[in-house]
């Protein structure tokens, strides 16, 4: 992913997502054209799942509050073969993070990885001491609490991830990334997310 931008990676993602649609489609049509008996040969196809989204620990309104840590993980992602990768909340992609405009957001944050790293909510408008800029580490072991206030105007999707100078693409490729959305403050609660 090293020289890709995040329009490459989404498009990427966008074709490889079609591919499985179109190979499931495929398999689908096989399988009613065959004889009966004949179906358990075809091979089965995983679906994609979405990542978990981030439970609010907050009890106070228009505030999210969560916890993320960073952490190496192994994970199959191939079927029956482990991978050790680096994971936030022990997930790839790491958990996406929903919030409205006007929130004010705080994340615990929580660095096991064997070397420093920091979260940056990319797109996001905020201030400079939550934007997890290289000159912010978070060193291993080390915790650091972010917290911003989203503005008003920036409903829409974006993605957090690693910005320690040297380390990202690395950490990146690793798994540690995940999702944002920012709703409208006048977009109806989600079942997934807790508001007051």
């Amino acid at each position: 992913m090293v020289g890709k931008t995040w329009r490459d990676v989404s498009r990427i993602a966008g074709h490889l997502a079609l591919r499985q649609h179109l190979l499931v489609g495929v398999i689908a049509c096989v399988t009613a054209a065959a004889p009966t008996g004949a179906a358990a040969a075809v091979p089965q196809v995983e679906t994609l799942t979405a990542p978990p989204v981030m439970q609010n620990l907050s009890t106070q309104p228009h505030t999210m509050e969560v916890d993320l840590t960073a952490a190496p993980a192994t994970v199959e992602l191939i079927p029956g073969k482990q991978t050790r990768v680096y994971a936030y909340n022990g997930s790839i992609p790491g958990p996406t993070l929903e919030v409205r405009e006007g929130d004010h957001v705080i994340v615990h944050f929580h660095n096991k990885l064997p070397e420093p790293t920091t979260i940056h909510w990319h797109g996001l408008h905020i201030p400079v001491p939550a934007d997890g800029n290289p000159m912010d580490l978070v060193p291993p072991g080390g915790s650091y609490d972010y917290g911003y206030t989203v503005l008003p105007g920036q409903s829409g999707t974006y993605w957090y991830h690693p910005h320690p100078h040297g380390l990202i693409g690395h950490q990146v490729a690793k798994g540690l990334y995940g999702a944002i959305i920012v709703h409208r403050r006048t977009t109806p609660s989600r079942r997934r997310c807790r508001r007051s």
